[in-house]
């Protein structure tokens, strides 16, 4: 991999990484929603239970809890995507040094 590819490469992996502090955001937001969306349907009066607000807030829950496992999922996989990457480019920057090296 040349040097300009190589640059690029690693502009990505800052692109990700950013990407990656950006959705730790957005799930801390989520789950702030979750926890004061589960609160208040505890708090919920008895003879509204099974009642259709009952059901949506219900649902709102397990829906803002899949949402936020699935950021998860979606930042380990960043992870794992920058991971790769960098080791791509700690491998050619060592075989460019060893090359260098050889020639020198």
């Amino acid at each position: 991999m040349n040097n300009k590819r190589r640059k690029e490469v690693s502009k990505n992996i800052i692109t990700l990484q950013e990407i990656s502090i950006k959705l730790e955001s957005v799930k801390d937001s989520i789950e702030d929603i979750y926890n004061e969306e589960e609160e208040s349907f505890y708090n919920m009066p008895d003879n509204l239970e099974g009642s259709s607000r009952y059901e949506a807030a219900e649902e709102a829950i397990d829906n803002l809890s899949d949402a936020n496992s699935s950021l998860d999922d979606i930042n380990d996989k960043l992870q794992t995507t920058v991971d790769l990457l960098q080791e791509i480019v700690d491998m050619m920057s060592d075989v460019n040094d060893n090359l260098n090296n050889a020639i020198s």
